[in-house]
């Protein structure tokens, strides 16, 4: 199986079969099909206006965002998980580590864990 990643766009070859995977909302190879514009436009896109803001340790987006009187955009996520946006706000000094997934990433490991202190995810 061979894979690859680029610009938000993902390639996977499986038994003959080229399958690919394309973020609506930032692959550039989709931008210009009119179906595929007219579905974003009922969609959440970015928002300008977006303020990226920092939590506590285990603090969640929800709460942070409210005590600063925001609204947290969880489905902006995207806009914000990007190596270059997360080292403007966390040191990173161990570095990105891309490919994670869950509910708490983005994030930055301030704690202790083996492997992935100081690395932003």
């Amino acid at each position: 199986t061979q894979r690859t990643k680029h610009k938000h766009t993902i390639l996977i070859k499986k038994n003959g079969v080229m399958y690919i995977f394309a973020n609506i909302r930032l692959s550039p190879y989709l931008k210009y099909n009119k179906d595929l514009n007219d579905v974003l436009l009922t969609m959440n896109v970015k928002n300008e206006n977006m303020e990226i803001i920092t939590s506590g340790t285990g603090q969640s987006c929800f709460a942070a965002c409210q005590n600063k009187g925001l609204r947290c955009l969880e489905d902006h996520f995207e806009y914000v998980n990007e190596c270059s946006v997360l080292h403007e706000y966390f040191g990173c000094e161990s570095g990105c580590l891309g490919g994670q997934v869950g509910e708490d990433v983005p994030n930055y490991v301030s704690v202790q864990k083996p492997g992935l202190y100081q690395k932003c995810l």
